[in-house]
């Protein structure tokens, strides 16, 4: 994985239009898919985190909210940039 990628960590994985469980589904991203990471912010906590990328599906232009829980990042600092 380069210093920028990053990755989807789970399978059918919703991405959704806000940084909360409830909100609405998107459609789903597979295990290892790659995606563009906007900015990210707080919202509900899954698992250990709250989180939140807004991100783009490499490839598409489909794009929405997915907790930080299922995105693995290359770069080590990547929440401390890129704050929506």
């Amino acid at each position: 994985m380069s210093d920028d990628a990053s990755y989807v960590a789970g399978s059918d994985v919703n991405y959704r239009t806000g940084p909360h469980a409830s909100c609405d589904s998107l459609g789903q991203a597979q295990y290892d898919q790659y995606v563009y990471l906007h900015c990210w912010t707080t919202g509900d906590y899954v698992v250990n985190t709250s989180v939140w990328w807004h991100l783009r599906l490499a490839g598409t232009q489909r794009q929405g909210w997915m907790s930080s829980y299922y995105v693995l990042t290359g770069g080590a600092n990547a929440t401390a940039q890129n704050r929506c």
